[in-house]
């Protein structure tokens, strides 16, 4: 019994010594994954129990010693589950108390570590015919519909996939030729560059329009903001152009300190919006802000952990880490935004072949990865 307020008495059932917490998130998690855990609630006799008026902390410290958000919620009337998001690594400390008091276990030390993508499966093999590649280059996943688009560079096509890799229809029109870009629009359009000309097909593939602009010279590489900006890369002078969505109005131009050659360009909305560009021959990646200033850069030349030989395409994936297709060294290098390596998809068991072109991250977390070596779509978790 307790005293919850002067003139009421509560009475719990609930022995903190019987009741449990049991779950995956009590010894390892990953960073910027969610883990979980569930608090049973037990009286003396070790029977499931359930008090509205029970009392249940949870603390969990970081590394540094600071506390780390986390969500309490009833699956059942004698069961919570917490959910946490680790930030960093190193061991955390998860405590629990029922009504003041610990739980047998706690505290409980938890390793937290960064999260290895596995190799899932692949799709395509080398030739002309449906779900065929030869040079598969710019990859694409529609945010509504999951539908993953491949620009089949030298089939002169676009090659529409489901999410399990199984074939859908191909775009293809007298014009384009050597495709080597490819978007999603929020109305689901597919926006395609082939041989600098920009070309927008409906969701069935219909042809719709040509996009021109007089402010494009060269266009090598599109991709397409969560705002429905369009994000071009400009071989002819060496510039990152955002249009409007529409691409009818240019709003601004981003040209590297160095003057380098942008490859791939993606813009990130998070507590600072930015935009990360590659550079395949200085072999780095750069950091712009909104309003196209240079910030920092990511990587340096080289083949070790955090170098990088022909960055090409980009995607930030489900943990706001950045991903980069590091060609020449035939592997997928994976760092924070602010440059800090994190980990790498490397070696025979990946099958990853070089060149590596294009990767580009589902609604679910996986990432599609274009390998023009073996002409295929690899896809990892």
């Amino acid at each position: 019994m307790r005293r919850a307020v002067p003139g009421r008495v509560v009475v719990s059932s609930t022995d903190p010594l019987q009741s449990v917490a049991e779950g995956k998130g009590l010894r390892k998690a990953d960073v910027g994954s969610n883990a979980h855990f569930v608090i049973t609630t037990k009286d003396s006799n070790g029977k499931q129990c359930y008090d509205e008026d029970d009392q249940i902390v949870v603390k969990i410290q970081t590394p540094p010693g600071e506390q780390l958000e986390h969500k309490i919620t009833r699956k059942k009337d004698c069961e919570r589950s917490v959910t946490y998001t680790p930030d960093c690594t190193g061991q955390h400390s998860v405590a629990v108390e029922v009504n003041g008091q610990p739980l047998i276990g706690s505290p409980w030390r938890v390793l937290v570590s960064v999260y290895r993508y596995k190799t899932l499966f692949s799709f395509g093999s080398c030739g002309k015919g449906r779900g065929e590649f030869d040079n598969p280059f710019g990859i694409a996943i529609s945010d509504r519909r999951g539908t993953i688009a491949v620009a089949d560079c030298n089939n002169n096509r676009v090659q529409l996939f489901t999410a399990e890799g199984r074939y859908l229809r191909t775009i293809s029109a007298k014009k384009l030729l050597q495709p080597t870009s490819v978007a999603f629009t929020s109305s689901n359009c597919v926006i395609v560059i082939a041989s600098h000309r920009i070309f927008r097909f409906n969701e069935s593939g219909k042809f719709v329009e040509n996009i021109t602009h007089k402010h494009l010279k060269e266009p090598d590489c599109l991709t397409i903001a969560r705002d429905g900006r369009i994000v071009v890369c400009d071989g002819g002078d060496d510039a990152v152009k955002v249009l409007t969505p529409d691409g009818t109005q240019l709003l601004h131009t981003i040209i590297d300190p160095d003057h380098a050659c942008p490859w791939y360009a993606i813009y990130h909305q998070a507590d600072q919006n930015v935009f990360v560009v590659s550079y395949y021959n200085p072999n780095n990646v750069k950091v712009f802000s909104d309003d196209g200033v240079f910030l920092h850069s990511v990587g340096t030349p080289g083949s070790g952990d955090g170098q990088l030989y022909g960055p090409v395409g980009l995607t930030i994936d489900r943990f706001s880490n950045l991903v980069v297709c590091d060609r020449g060294n035939t592997r997928l290098q994976i760092f924070t935004i602010d440059g800090k390596f994190v980990s790498k998809i490397e070696g025979q068991h990946t099958g990853l072949g070089e060149p590596l072109y294009c990767v580009a991250l589902s609604n679910t977390g996986q990432l599609f990865v274009t390998d023009s070596f073996n002409n295929c779509v690899h896809v990892f978790h």
